[in-house]
Protein backbone atom coordinates (compact mmCIF):
# COMPACT_ATOMS: atom_id res chain seq x y z
CA UNK A 1 0.00 0.00 0.00
CA UNK A 2 1.07 3.31 -1.27
CA UNK A 3 1.57 5.76 2.64
CA UNK A 4 1.73 9.04 1.74
CA UNK A 5 2.02 12.20 3.60
CA UNK A 6 0.23 15.54 3.28
CA UNK A 7 2.23 18.06 5.43
CA UNK A 8 2.76 22.01 5.20
CA UNK A 9 3.23 24.87 7.61
CA UNK A 10 0.53 26.22 9.44
CA UNK A 11 -2.47 28.08 6.73
CA UNK A 12 -1.21 26.42 3.42
CA UNK A 13 -4.33 24.39 3.09
CA UNK A 14 -3.42 20.85 3.78
CA UNK A 15 -6.73 20.09 4.61
CA UNK A 16 -8.47 21.62 1.86
CA UNK A 17 -5.79 19.54 -0.31
CA UNK A 18 -7.01 15.88 2.29
CA UNK A 19 -10.74 17.07 1.78
CA UNK A 20 -10.64 17.04 -2.03
CA UNK A 21 -8.67 13.78 -2.10
CA UNK A 22 -11.48 12.44 0.02
CA UNK A 23 -13.97 13.36 -2.05
CA UNK A 24 -11.85 11.43 -4.58
CA UNK A 25 -12.16 8.31 -2.48
CA UNK A 26 -8.99 8.09 -0.65
CA UNK A 27 -8.66 7.60 2.99
CA UNK A 28 -7.18 9.83 5.18
CA UNK A 29 -5.48 10.14 8.79
CA UNK A 30 -5.58 13.43 10.25
CA UNK A 31 -2.64 13.39 12.46
CA UNK A 32 -3.63 17.02 15.00
CA UNK A 33 -7.20 16.05 15.51
CA UNK A 34 -6.09 12.46 16.53
CA UNK A 35 -4.28 13.82 18.58
CA UNK A 36 -6.45 16.22 20.22
CA UNK A 37 -8.39 12.88 20.50
CA UNK A 38 -5.28 10.10 21.93
CA UNK A 39 -4.77 13.10 24.32
CA UNK A 40 -8.07 13.10 26.04
CA UNK A 41 -8.50 9.02 25.71
CA UNK A 42 -5.41 7.72 25.92
CA UNK A 43 -4.62 6.18 29.35
CA UNK A 44 -1.17 6.00 28.93
CA UNK A 45 -0.63 9.10 27.51
CA UNK A 46 -2.47 10.80 29.52
CA UNK A 47 -0.49 9.50 32.53
CA UNK A 48 2.34 10.27 30.85
CA UNK A 49 1.13 14.09 30.08
CA UNK A 50 -0.23 14.04 34.22
CA UNK A 51 3.54 13.29 35.22
CA UNK A 52 4.87 15.86 32.81
CA UNK A 53 3.07 19.12 33.51
CA UNK A 54 1.17 18.10 36.90
CA UNK A 55 -2.56 17.44 37.83
CA UNK A 56 -4.07 20.68 36.04
CA UNK A 57 -2.83 19.31 32.73
CA UNK A 58 -7.00 17.78 33.01
CA UNK A 59 -10.05 18.97 34.15
CA UNK A 60 -11.55 15.63 34.72
CA UNK A 61 -11.36 13.76 31.94
CA UNK A 62 -10.96 16.64 29.72
CA UNK A 63 -7.31 18.01 28.26
CA UNK A 64 -7.05 21.75 30.27
CA UNK A 65 -6.06 23.10 26.60
CA UNK A 66 -5.31 26.43 27.77
CA UNK A 67 -3.63 25.58 30.84
CA UNK A 68 -1.36 23.34 28.72
CA UNK A 69 -0.93 26.01 26.09
CA UNK A 70 0.32 28.14 28.26
CA UNK A 71 2.86 26.00 29.71
CA UNK A 72 3.93 24.80 25.92
CA UNK A 73 4.25 27.61 23.66
CA UNK A 74 5.88 30.26 25.80
CA UNK A 75 8.73 27.61 26.54
CA UNK A 76 10.95 25.79 23.50
CA UNK A 77 11.91 23.00 25.96
CA UNK A 78 8.66 22.14 27.54
CA UNK A 79 6.89 21.78 23.90
CA UNK A 80 9.47 19.60 22.54
CA UNK A 81 9.14 17.05 26.14
CA UNK A 82 5.10 17.64 25.01
CA UNK A 83 5.98 16.33 20.98
CA UNK A 84 8.48 13.58 22.49
CA UNK A 85 5.16 12.15 23.99
CA UNK A 86 2.33 12.65 21.73
CA UNK A 87 4.04 12.24 18.21
CA UNK A 88 5.28 8.63 19.09
CA UNK A 89 2.00 7.86 20.15
CA UNK A 90 0.06 9.35 16.89
CA UNK A 91 2.16 7.60 14.65
CA UNK A 92 1.94 4.45 15.96
CA UNK A 93 -2.21 5.60 16.34
CA UNK A 94 -1.58 6.13 12.51
CA UNK A 95 0.65 2.86 11.45
CA UNK A 96 -2.21 0.79 12.98
CA UNK A 97 -4.97 3.28 10.97
CA UNK A 98 -2.61 2.31 8.01
CA UNK A 99 -2.41 -1.24 8.68
CA UNK A 100 -6.53 -1.53 8.85
CA UNK A 101 -7.14 -0.09 5.79
CA UNK A 102 -4.19 -1.95 3.79
CA UNK A 103 -6.17 -5.14 5.22
CA UNK A 104 -9.10 -3.88 3.65
CA UNK A 105 -7.98 -3.97 -0.22
CA UNK A 106 -7.20 -0.20 0.03
CA UNK A 107 -4.10 0.43 -2.55
CA UNK A 108 -2.92 4.18 -1.02
CA UNK A 109 -3.68 6.45 2.12
CA UNK A 110 -2.78 9.98 2.79
CA UNK A 111 -1.96 11.15 6.14
CA UNK A 112 -2.19 15.01 7.19
CA UNK A 113 0.39 16.32 9.21
CA UNK A 114 2.02 19.57 9.78
CA UNK A 115 5.02 18.50 11.79
CA UNK A 116 5.71 15.50 9.05
CA UNK A 117 9.58 16.29 9.01
CA UNK A 118 9.89 18.19 12.35
CA UNK A 119 9.13 14.78 14.24
CA UNK A 120 11.41 12.81 11.75
CA UNK A 121 8.58 10.36 9.74
CA UNK A 122 9.22 11.57 6.59
CA UNK A 123 11.10 8.43 6.13
CA UNK A 124 7.85 6.50 7.13
CA UNK A 125 6.45 7.73 3.42
CA UNK A 126 6.68 6.15 0.93
CA UNK A 127 5.98 9.76 -0.93
CA UNK A 128 5.62 13.49 1.22
CA UNK A 129 3.83 16.31 -0.53
CA UNK A 130 4.15 19.91 0.82
CA UNK A 131 1.43 22.24 0.51
CA UNK A 132 2.83 25.94 0.15
CA UNK A 133 1.71 29.59 -0.38
CA UNK A 134 3.46 32.58 0.02
CA UNK A 135 4.16 33.99 3.70
CA UNK A 136 1.89 36.53 3.56
CA UNK A 137 -1.01 34.28 2.54
CA UNK A 138 -0.18 31.69 4.84
CA UNK A 139 -0.29 34.85 7.69
CA UNK A 140 -3.76 36.17 6.46
CA UNK A 141 -5.27 33.05 6.01
CA UNK A 142 -4.67 31.86 9.59
CA UNK A 143 -5.37 35.79 11.42
CA UNK A 144 -8.96 35.73 9.50
CA UNK A 145 -9.31 32.07 10.25
CA UNK A 146 -8.36 31.54 14.60
CA UNK A 147 -8.73 35.79 14.59
CA UNK A 148 -4.71 35.50 15.63
CA UNK A 149 -2.51 38.38 15.31
CA UNK A 150 -0.19 38.62 12.73
CA UNK A 151 2.53 38.49 15.46
CA UNK A 152 1.38 35.06 16.87
CA UNK A 153 1.07 33.86 13.21
CA UNK A 154 4.75 34.52 12.93
CA UNK A 155 5.71 33.11 15.90
CA UNK A 156 3.96 30.31 15.30
CA UNK A 157 5.09 30.23 11.76
CA UNK A 158 9.32 30.04 13.21
CA UNK A 159 8.63 27.51 15.17
CA UNK A 160 7.76 25.32 12.49
CA UNK A 161 10.44 23.90 9.73
CA UNK A 162 10.74 26.80 7.24
CA UNK A 163 8.03 26.31 4.32
CA UNK A 164 11.43 26.43 1.67
CA UNK A 165 13.39 23.52 3.37
CA UNK A 166 10.12 21.63 3.30
CA UNK A 167 9.60 21.67 -0.75
CA UNK A 168 13.34 20.93 -0.41
CA UNK A 169 12.74 17.64 1.23
CA UNK A 170 9.41 16.90 -0.35
CA UNK A 171 8.43 14.34 -3.16
CA UNK A 172 6.23 16.73 -4.72
CA UNK A 173 4.44 20.54 -3.58
CA UNK A 174 1.03 21.87 -4.20
CA UNK A 175 0.97 25.62 -4.94
CA UNK A 176 -2.03 26.70 -2.55
CA UNK A 177 -1.86 30.66 -4.31
CA UNK A 178 -5.74 30.93 -4.54
CA UNK A 179 -4.57 31.35 -8.40
CA UNK A 180 -3.45 27.22 -9.35
CA UNK A 181 -6.22 24.78 -9.21
CA UNK A 182 -6.28 22.28 -6.18
CA UNK A 183 -7.74 19.49 -7.82
CA UNK A 184 -5.35 19.62 -11.05
CA UNK A 185 -2.50 19.67 -9.14
CA UNK A 186 -3.72 16.43 -7.14
CA UNK A 187 -4.49 14.48 -10.35
CA UNK A 188 -1.29 15.36 -11.50
CA UNK A 189 0.55 14.17 -8.55
CA UNK A 190 -1.65 11.25 -8.60
CA UNK A 191 -1.13 10.55 -12.12
CA UNK A 192 2.54 10.60 -11.39
CA UNK A 193 2.77 8.63 -8.65
CA UNK A 194 0.65 6.13 -10.46
CA UNK A 195 -1.61 6.14 -7.48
Amino acid sequence: MNKIAITGNIGSGKTSCCRILEIMGYPIYYADKQAKFLMENDPELKHKISQLFGPKSYSGNKLNRTYLARRVFSNAEALNELNSIVHPAVHADMNKWMERHRKNGEQTAFEEAALTFEAGHQNSFDYVITVAAPPHVLIDRVVSRDNSSKEDVENRLNKQMSQKEKCRQSDAIILNDGHHSLIFQLENIIDRFDL
